[in-house]
């Protein structure tokens, strides 16, 4: 390989830390992200990414070649005299000082870094953008590099440039400007060397798909060759090798990436329930859906509507593995509603990984904020902690553990959040791209989502259309109307029909087209596909005995008495309602009612050692039974959404407070959920429904879910009995048909419409502020991640839920020491804990995983400043603690010993039998402000 000049080898790209006489010279970075960029083409690319990136390239032969090139190349703003001026540290030291002497001596004139004005206008990667289009490069792969820090450039910020261009920044005017041009095109000419290509002429133009995908590659072999620990920097004095093979093999050794997941054996088909989850019978539903999947050419979007309990997730990790073959790709992410959900299924997607028996090790990832105490992947975190030293075949590779690295894992389980992501206008997107691109994706309870996020759902979509990702969608509620927006997003159609613009622009009257079948389909269970462009649908054979459901109406003051009456011969009752603060009022009446050890309290207001060991006794008392035995005794568990969305639990009796119709269905999953003997006078399943009052809906319901669909779900609702599955599509369909009109309209019935549908209006324009635009082939990345002024005065978010505040509980003790709550599993000492150094590791994470989430009334828009700024006041006595890397940014909520203490004109108070209470000081609770209570 041609011999750079002097110069061009004095060059730096990093530096070690200030007193540390290493370095790293531009060129050696530059080879060293190359040869990183081979090997991830090579090595961990599926099939699927290295094929989508192929195919969106005029020439796709040469795919290999445009991502070496684009990794050697990422850092050539740095050959520019800003770059080369800038100290390690506010003061120049002696390497600083001696990287310029040599520059100066090699004929390279470079100022002083405080003589450049507006330094931070020309930052390195817009530099590299902006040379190479200087040089002739096509306008697509200058863009892809100007992304690599994870934001492309503006238009508006590539308008402004020339004047610095022909400034200072990039060149010493016409004395400086051929010898720093022509350093600039010998470090460019070096990298066309190293991918294999004579000019940037002979590139090939990449399409906008491929332009995302290639700006991840680019980053992910960025941060992997900047990793002093993989890639060691160098003395002044020391010999390297630019094309040397052994310092990258050596660093790719040590990093241990996993190779691509594919099945062992492709011609030997398993016995897919029986070996990966030892089902001997599966559900003829399960059957018939694994059979849909194997019968697909093309695998797109699949759509699987099914009752609950009907064995949806195994079914919808058949049809992964199966889709995993036909479409080339090597992972799987499950995503669900919440961290509860996730952590309920990732021992499932574990234990299903681990039975694959794909070659190699993989790795796996629970993908959400609090990951890191979930026992199952913290023991997994534990026992791979040495990077590819593991005897697992299934480990926790740290690479993976950032979060903006979280989906380039081989598989994931985490929240809804990490899927719309993608969608979201936010630094680094391109990285979820990758990870995604590579997958099959699947999408539980797709109900679950409003108008905000369903809005960042289908722009996710049809990314994943255009990158070929089969995507499975699971729910036992889905609404005929949402079914089709999903597959048309997918497809990238519009949502709306084509005959309605037309339609609208005809003089003449145009009768509308009629919809398809399958928009409006009301059979179940069901599964709606694509093959390719087409859409397919198909009734499936049911599983089980259908179930007759009695329905009673309610009053809340009644509740104690009935259920006395229900369950006289004993039972296992299950009160669901949609506060936290009646959840705690209508314990302590059923605990006067039954006595303190047949009722139990669960909601999301407690903190996280008493929430899980609440779990884990309810899941052993209601969970899936081993025989046919009726269960002794009788016990009430009274909780909110919680009960539905994370815990398989089963209710000889339901209360639930009245919510949409597919939720309350939801609820009703929990009912009679398996087979077991019940007790006498609950052999028929039974709901009582609350919250339905004279003059409207009980407040917390109003203000989580508005009067509008509950409107139509009471006035739809039964009075006497429905029948499950059967009769789940009918009552879905008809609450959420905007067409329906009701039986008997209730007061005040328009009005909450028209408050609904500009709710709708308001949820989606706030989506579409931080919305990434949909995929066109002859985008340019450029403007992909911008946003105007007025749109950044909001918060980026892809959910709409308002502004919370989580804290950590800790308490004061009588002696003045602070200390953990008592019992939390913490083996307190008698100096109580530390306030002038960070705690012990262990210690603190036994305190992180204290944490809850304060009551709305101190996280509207109107305290929330107050609230926060009051904590932080109060943590200065434990500012060292933010040392810790377990506690660094957390607030911590300090009570007292007898763990009270009064925030913003609130007094709360923690029990371990209720959790976090709230009353404003003076009287009145602490529920303003109502949000879901999760």
């Amino acid at each position: 390989m041609k011999q750079l000049s002097i110069s061009a080898r004095r060059l730096w790209a990093k530096k070690g830390k200030p007193g540390v006489m290493t370095w790293l010279p531009l060129y050696q970075h530059m080879a060293d992200a190359a040869g990183v960029a081979r090997l991830l083409w090579r090595e961990w690319l599926s099939a699927s990414e290295r094929q989508l990136i192929a195919y969106g390239l005029s020439e796709p032969n040469q795919a290999e070649g445009l991502a070496v090139f684009l990794a050697a190349c990422h850092d050539l703003g740095k050959g520019v005299p800003l770059f080369q001026a800038k100290p390690r540290a506010f003061l120049s030291d002696e390497l600083d000082v001696q990287i310029l002497d040599s520059l100066q001596a090699e004929g390279l004139p470079c100022e002083p870094y405080a003589s450049f004005i507006n330094a931070r206008e020309t930052p390195h990667a817009l530099a590299t953008q902006v040379l190479l289009l200087n040089m002739g490069c096509d306008p697509a792969i200058a863009a892809i590099l100007g992304a690599h820090h994870g934001r492309p450039a503006t238009t508006t910020t590539l308008g402004g440039m020339p004047m610095l261009v022909h400034g200072m920044h990039y060149h010493l005017g016409k004395q400086g400007k051929e010898q720093w041009s022509g350093i600039q095109q010998e470090l460019l000419d070096f990298t066309l060397r190293l991918s294999g290509f004579e000019s940037l002429a002979a590139l090939p133009k990449p399409n906008f798909p491929a332009q995302v995908l290639l700006s991840a590659l680019v980053i992910v072999a960025d941060w992997i060759a900047s990793n002093e620990r993989f890639f060691p920097y160098l003395t002044w004095e020391q010999e390297h090798q630019t094309d040397g093979t052994d310092r990258t093999e050596n660093a790719w050794e040590r990093l241990g990436l996993p190779k691509p997941w594919r099945r062992d054996d492709l011609a030997a088909e398993p016995n897919y329930f029986q070996d990966r989850f030892e089902i001997d019978t599966p559900y003829p539903s399960q059957l018939n859906a694994m059979e849909t999947a194997g019968q697909v050419g093309f695998p797109g979007i699949f759509i699987l509507e099914a009752p609950m309990g009907a064995g949806k997730t195994e079914s919808a990790l058949v049809a992964a593995e199966i889709f995993a073959d036909k479409a080339m790709k090597s992972g799987v992410f499950f995503a669900l509603p919440t961290q509860a959900t996730s952590n309920a299924i990732f021992p499932r997607l574990l234990d299903w990984a681990r039975k694959l028996k794909a070659p190699g090790k993989h790795a796996i990832r629970l993908a959400h904020g609090k990951a890191q105490f979930h026992d199952d992947y913290h023991a997994l975190l534990e026992g791979s902690r040495h990077i590819g030293e593991t005897a697992e075949d299934i480990m926790v590779h740290q690479w993976f553990e950032g979060n903006k690295q979280s989906l380039l894992a081989d598989f994931v389980v985490g929240t809804i959040d990490q899927f719309l992501l993608s969608a979201l206008r936010q630094r680094h997107v391109m990285l979820r791209h990758l990870g995604l691109a590579g997958k099959v994706v699947i999408l539980d309870e797709c109900h679950a989502y409003d108008a905000y996020m369903n809005k960042y759902l289908d722009q996710a979509l049809k990314w994943m259309g255009v990158y070929r990702v089969p995507v499975i969608i699971l729910s036992a509620t889905l609404p005929a109307r949402r079914r089709a927006q999903l597959v048309r997003a997918y497809l990238g159609q519009s949502v709306n029909p084509v005959s309605s613009r037309r339609q609208r622009l005809s003089k003449s009257p145009v009768s509308p087209e009629p919809a398809p079948a399958w928009t409006t389909s009301r059979g179940y269970p069901l599964i709606t596909w694509t093959d390719g462009s087409q859409v397919f649908q198909k009734e499936l054979q049911k599983s089980g005995a259908s179930r007759r459901v009695e329905l009673e109406r309610l009053a809340d003051d009644q509740l104690a008495e009935r259920l006395k009456t229900l369950l006289q011969h004993g039972g296992y009752a299950g009160v669901m309602v949609n506060t936290v603060l009646r959840a705690q009022q209508f314990y302590q009446v059923l605990k006067e009612a039954f006595g303190e050890d047949a009722v139990t309290l669960i909601h999301s207001r407690f903190i996280t050692p008493d929430r899980v060991a609440c779990e884990a006794r309810l899941l052993d008392m209601l969970g899936k039974p081993k025989g046919n035995k009726v269960r002794s005794g009788t016990h009430v568990v009274v909780g909110t959404q919680v009960i539905e969305q994370s815990l398989d639990l089963d209710f000889d009796l339901l209360v639930s407070d009245l919510c949409p119709m597919d939720l309350l269905l939801q609820r009703m999953g929990r009912l009679h959920r398996h087979q077991r003997g019940r007790p006498d006078g609950l052999e028929t399943a039974r709901c009582l429904v609350m919250g339905i009052r004279a003059e409207g809906f009980e407040s917390g319901a109003e203000a989580i879910y508005k009067a509008y669909p509950l409107m139509r779900t009471l006035a739809l609702l039964p009075r006497d009995y429905l029948t499950l599955p059967d009769d789940i599509p009918r009552l879905t369909q008809d609450v959420y048909d905007p067409d329906l009109a009701l039986p008997e309209e209730p007061e005040g019935y328009g009005e909450a419409r028209e408050e609904w549908n500009r709710l709708i209006a308001r949820q989606e324009g706030r989506a579409t502020a931080y919305l990434i635009k949909a995929p066109q082939s002859d985008d340019i990345l450029n403007d992909w991640l911008s946003h105007t002024p007025k749109e950044a005065a909001g918060e980026a978010s892809v959910r709409d839920s308002g502004d919370s505040v989580e804290v950590l509980v800790i308490r004061r003790r009588e002696d003045g020491m602070l200390a953990p709550l008592p019992e939390a599993g913490f083996q307190e000492t008698g100096a109580g804990m530390p306030v002038f150094k960070a705690p012990e590791p262990q210690d603190a994470r036994m305190l992180a995983r204290q944490s809850l989430r304060l009551p709305p009334s101190l996280c509207h828009e109107g305290i929330i400043d107050k609230t926060i700024e009051a904590l932080e006041v109060s943590n200065q006595i434990i500012s060292s603690w933010q040392a810790s890397p377990w506690l660094k940014g957390q607030l911590f909520l300090i009570l007292n010993h007898d763990l009270e203490t009064t925030l913003c004109g609130f007094r709360l108070a923690y029990s371990r039998e209720l959790g976090l209470l709230c009353e404003k000081e003076g009287g009145g609770h602490g529920e303003q402000g109502i949000q879901p209570a999760g």
